[in-house]
């Protein structure tokens, strides 16, 4: 027979003393959370090659919508290309109409054609490289007829991406301070980019 004071008496616990995470603490400890994987992310990024790879659809992306403006409107449109801040801004034809004086070369003129949309830009620490083709030339750009065609600045022509990536891109893409290019190819037939080749090598 067990003894009184051999007995385990079990109080509760007041409730006051009951210790949880109130919905402050856990907030705080999201936004920790949050804070670390966007600090993370682009280095993570970075040592993958993402950086360079995202840079390489958002290009494609701006040739996919210059094709598509110019193939509904049914005027000339344009993609200016600044390398010195990296950045692309589409332009429409001011003079696509031939009553109106149309250049028969089709040649971008900034002070003559219109901006539309916002300037598009690589990400950041990816810029266009010296050894791009298009870059011969002072103004640098594409043209987009109806058609889906490409029009290219005088002296620059479409080259096809082979066995040497480093000779034959139409738009090469380098990580500053980074190893590896990226190298694109369009066709000046239809206007698209239709192959991006990574290489970590160079």
């Amino acid at each position: 027979m067990i003894s009184r004071k051999d007995r385990v008496v079990f109080t509760p616990t007041p409730k006051s003393l009951v210790r949880g995470f109130t919905l402050i603490e856990l907030l705080v400890v999201i936004t920790i959370m949050m804070i670390v994987l966007a600090i993370a992310i682009p280095v993570i990024n970075n040592m993958s090659g993402n950086t360079i790879k995202s840079s390489a659809q958002i290009v494609k992306a701006v040739f996919m919508k210059t094709a598509q403006y110019a193939s509904t409107q049914g005027v000339m449109y344009f993609i200016s290309f600044d390398k010195e801040k990296s950045s692309m801004s589409i332009y429409e034809d001011g003079n696509d109409d031939p009553d109106a004086g149309s250049d028969p070369d089709n040649k971008f003129d900034k002070s003559q054609d219109k901006q539309v949309g916002e300037t598009v830009a690589l990400l950041k620490g990816v810029i266009f490289s010296d050894k791009t083709p298009l870059f011969k030339e002072d103004q640098v750009y594409v043209g987009f007829k109806s058609n889906g065609s490409l029009v290219l600045p005088e002296g620059v022509s479409d080259l096809s991406l082979g066995d040497n990536p480093a000779e034959e891109a139409d738009i090469i893409l380098e990580q500053k301070g980074k190893p590896g290019k990226m190298y694109l190819d369009f066709t000046i037939t239809t206007g698209r980019i239709i192959r991006t080749v990574y290489n970590k090598e160079d």
